[in-house]
């Protein structure tokens, strides 16, 4: 009788157990385990002495609902998954950091460039010619270089103008135009590179300017600041430095 108590006892015990349980395994490599409890009464049966174990055995056999074991793990995600969008975002910014050097690399340069007048002598009497020399030296390759001269029409006239040597290929000379307003005292002279030439680069002689002295007096021919262009074929901007003539005409 004591024994056949102690197996109703077991019985009752076993159908109040939950159907589904959890049991918590141990973590794997790469995987983060979430710890979930043991339901109260579980433990409870886990805490029988062996021998209600043993006894409560046989009993499933006899009606009691079947306890289902159910594992529960949790994944973790491999490490370098964990930052997408921080390590996006620095790759992103690193290579905005490296392009800004490369477009400022990359935007054309300043340079600049002398534009130097020198007479033969600096007297000349009146009806007497003598040349002005006028040269350049630069470090941009120049496409075109534009420029209006001014003079006083009263003490100076100018008589021609001619190209200087300033040209990678001395066998192509390069192209001048020019206007001359003798009573205003105006000279307006442009130098270009010949038709499949390079272009104007480095130092040298780029004009001739002959004068011819009218009346005695100081006299000058000066670049109009303003009016002075140097067009250089890569689009960097050129800033010409600028040298007049001082003459004196004599009797």
């Amino acid at each position: 009788m004591i024994i056949e108590a102690e197996r109703e006892e077991q019985l009752a015990r076993a159908r109040q157990l939950p159907t589904n349980q959890t049991i918590q395994l141990p973590a794997q490599p790469g995987e983060e385990v979430s710890f979930v409890p043991a339901p109260k009464p579980f433990a409870d049966a886990a805490a029988t002495s062996p021998a209600e174990g043993a006894a409560a055995a046989p009993a499933n056999t006899s009606g009691a609902a079947a306890v289902n074991v159910s594992i529960k793990t949790e994944e973790k995600p491999p490490a370098d998954a964990a930052r997408p969008a921080g390590g996006a975002a620095s790759a992103a910014t690193a290579a905005g950091a490296a392009s800004a050097p490369a477009v400022a690399a990359a935007a054309p340069a300043e340079s600049a460039a002398e534009l130097l007048m020198m007479p033969e002598q600096q007297e000349l009497k009146a009806g007497e010619r003598r040349r002005v020399m006028v040269f350049m030296k630069t470090d941009a390759p120049v496409g075109l270089a534009a420029a209006t001269l001014r003079f006083d029409p009263k003490a100076l006239a100018v008589r021609s103008v001619t190209q200087g040597s300033l040209a990678s290929d001395k066998s192509l000379a390069p192209v001048l135009t020019q206007s001359v307003d003798a009573a205003r005292g105006v000279l307006v002279v442009s130098v270009a590179p010949a038709a499949g030439a390079a272009p104007l680069s480095g130092e040298g002689l780029l004009l001739v300017i002959e004068i011819e002295g009218l009346a005695a007096g100081d006299a000058a021919l000066e670049f109009d600041a303003g009016k002075v262009h140097l067009v250089a074929t890569d689009g960097r901007t050129v800033r010409p430095r600028l040298t007049g003539a001082r003459l004196k005409v004599t009797q």
